[in-house]
């Protein structure tokens, strides 16, 4: 089984040749409300926000099985503790999205997180070569992380050398400041960033809320954005640009074809892609409905399920048109 591409958020960025550098989200949590929950659980907030980051990026690629990645120090042996080396390695996290209670999913986000660090030694070279693991989203818990060093009492100067290149397309960090969602900017905008951090804290709060509660019914609409969707427009402002479906997905064909249309839980769709399955689906019913000038609404009304499906089997997907 192939793990590469799960879990990868569509950008929402033209491509370009141009090379990213690191965009930065940031969204405050509660800690000392976390952290008394986590207690009550028998959880770490680490694991927490595990289970919050898991089930966001489920939501935001429609997609029940979540595999992101992690990191270990590589020092949790004893042996090599005061050891002078690079031991650091990359960790493989799979996490399924069950129809649990929220308190029924903590416990198995803690589970896997904490198995997984158990075999921080396994090499990540074999996963990725067994499985095809190459993981797009990083995740990493980094709270009361050492950050100043002192010695007798003074503090050490650094140089940081490190580039403002990402290593991955999306890595969320959990810092002191809350929940850092450092980007690929060629390929996301901040509004992607800023969303996905405001998303992953207003999970996390609901799950402390609602621990018996069933999992898949968290929305991770934050309160930021639920204010911003109630602003919006119920009647146009305007005359719509296209009066038909088919002539918006026309134009942008022509305009940008290679362009995303629409991400479905199977495939990708570009509006090339996509007016060419509309002139198909409309062959189909000249066809099939239209005989001799006269458009028969009759049969179409008996039919139009067995049309439309049949129009999906030629595009080889699952796709319905109410």
């Amino acid at each position: 089984q192939t793990c590469e591409g799960a879990s990868e958020i569509p950008a929402d960025l033209p491509k370009t040749d141009e090379q990213g550098w690191i965009g930065e989200a940031v969204c405050p949590a509660d800690f000392d409300k976390l952290t008394a929950f986590c207690r009550q659980q028998e959880i770490t907030p680490a694991h927490l926000f595990y289970a919050a980051t898991a089930y966001v990026v489920s939501r935001y690629t429609n997609n029940r099985d979540v595999y992101l990645c992690t990191v270990s120090s590589g020092r949790s042996n004893l042996k090599i503790a005061d050891t002078v080396g690079m031991f650091v390695n990359t960790l493989a996290l799979g996490l399924s999205i069950d129809d649990v209670t929220v308190a029924d999913f903590l416990k198995t986000a803690c589970n896997t997180f904490d198995e997984t660090l158990r075999h921080e030694d396994y090499p990540f070279a074999r996963i990725a070569t067994d499985y095809g693991f190459r993981p797009s989203i990083a995740y990493a818990y980094q709270v009361g992380v050492l950050s100043q060093y002192t010695v007798n009492g003074q503090a050490i100067g650094q140089e940081i050398l490190e580039l403002n290149v990402p290593k991955f397309k999306i890595n969320i960090k959990i810092e002191n400041q809350g929940v850092v969602v450092e980007y690929d900017d060629a390929i996301y905008s901040e509004r992607v960033g800023q969303g996905l951090a405001d998303s992953i804290v207003a999970v996390a709060n609901r799950m402390m809320e609602q621990p018996q509660g069933r999992l898949r019914q968290l929305s991770i609409v934050s309160e930021g954005q639920e204010q911003e969707l109630s602003q919006l427009r119920q009647t146009a402002s305007a005359e719509a640009p296209f009066k038909f479906f088919h002539e918006c997905i026309r134009h942008f064909a022509q305009q940008q074809p290679e362009h995303e249309a629409l991400v479905a839980v199977d495939a990708k769709y570009t509006y090339r892609e996509m007016d060419e399955a509309t002139d198909r689906i409309a062959i189909g019913l000249r066809d099939e409905f239209f005989h001799d000038g006269i458009f028969d609404f009759n049969i179409l009304q008996l039919q139009t399920a067995r049309v439309v499906a049949q129009g999906a089997k030629n595009q080889r997907a699952q796709i319905f048109f109410a």
